[in-house]
């Protein structure tokens, strides 16, 4: 499933029981226990990004700013820049984790240290079903 300019891509090739499934996980990816919504949102806008999806990044922007996320923020993440967390922080590693997979479908072991020292086994977890789910 590809989301492109706010529509559904390719959807004549999922069953209804696939699309079900795919809004079923994201709803679960609402309320996850590990990630804050301000966390979330800089997942979601790296990929918003990354595929120039500007429909998802209309919404998230609001979103990201509603959780908290500042503007200088959003704005390096709108560049396609490294937003200037503070090193070592939660958010740099999460920027840092979704940043490998979605230029390089994979996480550099550095990368994945940081995240899983900032948000443990279940938050990346939660980090990745997010990157996944707004690629997929």
């Amino acid at each position: 499933m590809v989301v492109q300019q706010g529509r559904l891509a390719e959807k004549d090739k999922m069953s209804k029981d696939d699309l079900l499934e795919a809004l079923r996980f994201g709803a679960a990816l609402a309320s996850t226990e590990v990630l804050s919504a301000r966390e979330s949102e800089i997942a979601i806008l790296s990929v918003a990004y990354a595929h120039r999806a500007s429909a998802e990044w209309s919404v998230h922007v609001g979103e990201a700013r509603a959780a908290g996320l500042e503007d200088e923020h959003i704005a390096a993440l709108a560049r396609g820049a490294v937003p200037a967390f503070a090193a070592g922080s939660k958010e740099a590693a999460i920027y840092g984790v979704a940043a490998d997979l979605l230029a390089h479908k994979r996480v550099a072991s550095g990368n994945y240290a940081a995240g899983v020292a900032a948000l443990g086994e279940k938050g990346m977890v939660e980090l990745v079903s997010v990157v996944g789910y707004y690629v997929y």
